[in-house]
């Protein structure tokens, strides 16, 4: 790597830690930049990883200051993600870098595919309706 692909990366990741922790999906703007710079799929896969886990634990402590913070319930979708977690670190260490890529590629599409359309198909809820339904029943009127 040249000097330059330092300072690319660094820039990057600086964006896409921001973009994580603020909205997610940091990962689709530095992962095709580390692997269009010849580092390999599995090798940016991790790196993105680490990265992730300190934005995480930041964000959680932040979160926490600001009183937006529910452990429990943290505790409970961490413990549905891990069993995922573990296979998916198991095969993806059997992939050769070729394979990683190509399922990388493929995830990575579904998931900008899924963000860009996932939010036009979704009907705004009228609350004032649903207040109103809520209190009516209350009410009995």
């Amino acid at each position: 790597m040249v000097w330059w692909h330092y300072l690319l990366l660094a820039g990057i990741g600086c964006i896409a830690g921001i973009l994580n922790v603020l909205a997610g999906g940091g990962s689709l703007i530095l992962m095709p930049i580390m692997v269009f710079l010849d580092i390999p799929g599995a090798v940016t896969n991790g790196t993105v990883r680490i990265a992730i886990l300190g934005q995480n634990l930041t964000a959680i402590a932040g979160f926490k200051q600001k009183g937006f913070s529910d452990y429990r319930l943290s505790l409970t979708l961490a413990l549905c993600a891990l069993p995922g977690t573990v296979i998916g670190a198991f095969l993806g260490t059997k992939l050769t870098n070729a394979w990683f890529n190509k399922i990388l590629a493929i995830v990575m599409l579904g998931v900008l595919v899924t963000m860009v359309l996932g939010n036009r198909k979704k009907k705004k809820p009228e609350p004032v309706l649903g207040f109103r339904l809520l209190r009516s029943e209350a009410d009995g009127t």
